[in-house]
């Protein structure tokens, strides 16, 4: 993600929580949707910790992001109607309590995504996209489309993501690294 869309998430997320203060019509409660879970990655780097991110959708539920993945209306535009975006923490912000993980960009694309359900890559089908940086903005990029990968998506927003040997991006010496996503999705009502 770039810093241009984090600015554009974080000034969405200012609005929502301001409200309207100029006495006009006032839209129904928005709900807030938060992804909080874990994420392990083991291999030639490793890091571990915790995350609790707000998933930038306007749908009205968690079950509805399952369902039917970003809703027309959210960030980023209609490109990304239909995607579920795999949460994991957010640009520049470091996990908790390692800090080892600077991004991630996981999602299955909307041409894809068909609700809850099971997810792979692996020889013949690559159905998981992005990646997983560590360490800084330029820290080593691995793509998951490089290596396997297995993610479900329960039909409460819930999920988890395994994945094994997806190698760095890089002309340098190889690595490559394995570990698991876990995550839980919530919902609370926020004046708008």
């Amino acid at each position: 993600m770039s810093h241009k869309f984090s600015f554009l998430f974080v000034s969405l997320a200012f609005m929502v929580a301001c409200g309207d203060e100029g006495g006009g019509t006032q839209m129904p409660p928005q709900t807030i949707i938060t992804m909080s879970g874990m994420i392990e990655v083991t291999g030639d780097n490793t890091a571990s910790g915790s995350f609790s991110a707000i998933a930038y959708t306007r749908q009205p539920s968690c079950a509805a992001y399952a369902l039917e993945g970003a809703s027309p209306d959210d960030p980023g535009g209609t490109d990304f109607e239909g995607t579920f975006k795999i949460p994991g923490p957010y640009v520049g912000i470091p996990l908790e309590p390692s800090g080892d993980i600077y991004a991630t960009t996981l999602r299955i694309g909307p041409s894809i995504y068909g609700g809850p359900g099971t997810y792979v890559n692996n020889e013949t089908t690559s159905q998981i996209q992005g990646k997983i940086v560590l360490n800084e903005l330029d820290g080593p990029e691995y793509f998951l489309e490089d290596g396997t990968a297995t993610v479900t998506i329960n039909a409460d927003g819930s999920g988890s993501l395994t994945f094994d040997d997806v190698p760095q991006d890089t002309e340098g010496i190889p690595t490559s690294i394995s570990g698991s996503v876990t995550w839980t999705c919530t919902e609370d009502d926020q004046m708008t």
